[in-house]
């Protein structure tokens, strides 16, 4: 994928994806950012852990202060929530998978999906049914696929229809027109 180096509107090069050999070279993901305050991650989280977690971020600002190291209070508390454990606090509600991401592990192969994403999964296939029938009918039918039984659309296609699904019944009423086409 490795592209010229290009000029943008104001006439400035723009290196782009000149280096890359893949695209999954350019899309590297979120890193974090080293701070200054990791240095003294351990012994913050040792403060937290004897006073078990009554220490405040303030008070934890200032002690570093008396050591030397004067650091914002705002900046602190925005660090400490990302990198320190606190006793007794709440574990962080995780974000709703989006509508692409689940679709996307319905239609993956089951083998390249994680621990992570088939415990995901089963958790939003467990709270809708409709869901959970949509995905049992489209295993089935890339299953059919897979194996090459053509013989068995037909039956496939009566099973979505059944299943009264408004994305499944569109799709079988699609491909039995297809298939009466293709076989006039």
């Amino acid at each position: 994928m490795r592209s010229p180096v290009t000029r943008a509107g104001d006439g400035k090069p723009s290196r782009g994806t000149a280096r890359a050999d893949r695209w999954q070279d350019v899309v590297t993901g979120r890193r974090t950012r080293a701070s200054r305050l990791d240095i003294r991650r351990f012994a913050l989280q040792r403060r937290i852990d004897e006073t078990d977690g009554e220490i405040t971020n303030w008070r934890l600002s200032e002690e570093l202060a008396e050591r030397g190291y004067t650091v914002p209070c705002t900046i602190l508390r925005d660090w400490a929530r990302r990198r320190l454990t606190w006793p007794g606090a709440s574990a962080p509600i995780l974000a709703a998978p989006s509508l692409r991401t689940v679709v996307g592990w319905i239609t993956r192969h089951p083998d390249t999906l994680t621990e992570d994403e088939i415990q995901q999964l089963r958790a939003v296939l467990d709270g809708c049914p409709e869901l959970e029938q949509t995905h049992d009918l489209v295993r089935d039918f890339v299953w059919m696929l897979a194996q090459r039984t053509g013989a068995d659309l037909p039956r496939r296609m009566d099973g979505a229809r059944a299943a009264q699904l408004p994305g499944m019944t569109g799709l079988a009423t699609g491909l039995a027109a297809d298939l009466k086409a293709a076989q006039d």
